[in-house]
């Protein structure tokens, strides 16, 4: 069997099989909280990207703090993670897009004023560009910092590389370099992580579904067919 390098953080790659040889995880991020300061503004909607961001943002804001504001999500874990911490979740993309979600939202919320994006202080998403033509306020609040971990790289040949973020990509190439990663499957969960690798010329391909389990499922198959 094909070895394939799973690069993520703990909590991607926890949820890949420990009994499958043909896996490699790397876990090459780790994450540490950073002082949140509520900012001033009319947000009448608060945004989460990830289950990271709901702990985080959480854990350093008052809890009295979202009074009055519509909660989204990306998808439904990271909405499953905020309906447990008691948030009532108002909207969920049929399907998760850098490019698609902002546009389903304003096609069921077209009033809304002001969006918070809680995230990583790496994170690469800007503000869509229907929002600016519709004069909604989007502010990035960075709730947690996201460093490269002290990792070894593995042993062995592997024929594919699945990323689970822009920042596990970026860690791996400020590492090891590009050259790892030639004549390698590249499979990156997710547009923007998609687009952090083809920036650097390599090519990659995204799964239909945006979990680790799925986008190793999808190396795989890519890999038969050359």
């Amino acid at each position: 069997m094909s070895r394939i390098l799973a690069v993520g953080s703990k909590e991607s790659l926890s949820r890949l099989s420990e009994t499958d040889s043909g896996i490699v995880p790397l876990q090459l991020i780790r994450f540490e909280a950073v002082p949140v300061c509520f900012p001033d503004g009319e947000f009448d909607w608060v945004f989460f990207g990830s289950r990271r961001g709901v702990r985080f943002f959480l854990n350093g804001i008052p809890a009295d703090a979202l009074r009055g504001m519509s909660v989204g999500c990306v998808g439904e874990k990271t909405a499953a993670a905020a309906r447990g911490e008691g948030l009532k979740v108002k909207f969920v993309p049929s399907r998760y897009s850098s490019t698609y979600w902002p546009e389903e939202f304003l096609a069921k919320f077209p009033n809304a004023r002001g969006i918070l994006f809680p995230t990583s202080d790496r994170s690469a998403f800007e503000i869509p560009k229907s929002f600016v033509k519709k004069g909604i306020s989007f502010r990035k609040l960075v709730v947690y910092r996201t460093l490269c971990a002290d990792t070894e790289f593995p042993a062995g040949e592997f024929r594919g590389v699945v990323f689970a973020s822009p920042s596990c990509f970026k860690c791996f190439l400020e590492k090891w370099g590009k050259d790892k990663l030639s004549g390698k499957i590249l499979v990156a969960i997710g547009d923007v992580t998609a687009e952090a690798i083809m920036e650097t010329g390599l090519s990659c391909s995204i799964p239909d579904r945006f979990t680790m389990a799925d986008a190793v499922r999808h190396c795989r198959k890519k890999i038969g067919t050359i």
